[in-house]
């Protein structure tokens, strides 16, 4: 496993990168909610599964949990596609690994990139991008454990959407 920061992924030998190239797995979950395609980042206790699982009771579906594929499609989008061996399962810490709906892909809208810390977040961040071969998606560093993360994310949607509008 490579990393970039705190942004993890599995590799085949060689150097993996934050600017990634064809294919990639990421140690990452991914929801659709809202219409947005959501890839979620981070190290191991960051909370990505605890995240999905809030957003999913807000009426997300799962795409992926801790292990993703992503890829370019060839409208050059962003793809993130669940594995066979973990499609429609999501690890639940201290109740275990559960099957729930789930859809096999989606497009990745954007990337939040989970810190430990709240410490860690900028108040006033600049725009920054995950980057896939030559594509370009907006990242959001982000603390997942305020009571206020699932609204933070509509807010992220929404801003998106009202950016695209114009």
């Amino acid at each position: 496993m490579a990393s970039y920061g705190d942004i993890y992924f599995f590799d085949k030998g060689g150097d993996s990168k934050f600017k990634l190239d064809g294919e990639a797995a990421a140690h990452a979950s991914v929801i659709k909610w809202k219409g947005c395609g959501i890839l979620i980042l981070g190290s191991s206790g960051s909370g990505k599964s605890d995240l999905a699982l809030r957003l999913i009771d807000k009426g997300a579906v799962l795409i992926a949990d801790d292990y993703v594929l992503l890829k370019k499609d060839s409208q050059k989008n962003l793809l993130a596609i669940a594995s066979k061996k973990n499609a429609g399962k999501i690890e639940i810490r201290g109740v275990g690994l559960v099957s729930i709906e789930y859809l096999k892909e989606v497009k990745v809208d954007f990337v939040l990139n989970l810190k430990l810390s709240l410490n860690e977040i900028e108040r006033m961040p600049k725009n920054i991008y995950f980057y896939f071969d030559d594509l370009k998606v907006p990242l959001f560093d982000f603390y997942s454990f305020e009571i206020s993360a699932c609204e933070k994310i509509k807010i992220i949607i929404e801003e998106l959407h009202s950016l695209f509008k114009e």
